[in-house]
């Protein structure tokens, strides 16, 4: 079986190099002011302005259309949006026709007593499903349900389904025999401290992916 991953909340363009070096095929920068992670625009083409094309995805919460708009500016290839589709359904429809559905990517939070949104289904073709928190939109480093996944996998196997939530070197190989993902997003699990990247977790967690597929 073949792994997409993409690693997330890098930093660094050293890091992001060396990701995709390894194969990784995805790198992600988020532009959220409440990460740890967050990297300035300005920065942005410093850090990933250099690295292939298709390869970049910018992350970020609840934007507005105005605020997309001005990341757009950024030509970054891929949009990984979280939202709380109770609530922004009507965003996540301007979003797709601003972006388009093939490079959007969007992160509904779900919580353990809701089905799947299935009105989500014709606004993207990917879908992040990260571990939930009443308090936070990704980025907590704990491992969500991956029962649930799977599920969720079955509701239209013709889209992309991203498994996210705490994995690492650690845990992945079970993750992935867990939920049969074939898509992983990776980001504190690689890390040495909040925000920074081990280079070193990186390659074992590769590693650890080729090993199983």
């Amino acid at each position: 079986m073949s792994i997409k991953l993409k690693i997330c909340g890098i930093k660094e363009r050293a890091v992001a190099e060396l990701a995709l070096e390894l194969g990784v095929n995805y790198v992600g920068c988020i532009l959220y002011p409440d990460s740890p992670r967050n990297v300035d625009s300005d920065k942005v083409e410093d850090i990933f302005g250099s690295l292939p094309e298709g390869t970049r995805v910018a992350v970020t919460v609840r934007p507005s259309v105005e605020d997309l708009k001005s990341i757009l500016d950024l030509s970054l290839d891929y949009y990984q949006l979280h939202l709380n589709p109770l609530e922004d359904l009507d965003l996540a429809y301007q979003w797709s026709e601003l972006v388009g559905k093939d490079q959007l990517w969007l992160a509904p939070k779900i919580a353990p007593n809701q089905s799947f949104p299935l009105e989500l289904l014709s606004i993207a073709d990917r879908f992040v499903i990260d571990s939930y928190n009443k308090d936070a939109y990704g980025g907590t480093g704990t491992t969500g349900s991956w029962s649930r996944f799977k599920e969720f996998q079955q509701i239209d196997p013709n889209k992309e389904w991203i498994l996210a939530g705490g994995l690492s070197p650690e845990n992945i190989k079970n993750a992935i025999a867990q939920t049969d993902a074939n898509f992983l997003d990776v980001n504190s699990g690689v890390e040495s401290n909040s925000g920074v990247k081990d280079v070193h977790k990186i390659q074992q967690l590769f590693q650890n992916i080729e090993f199983h597929s």
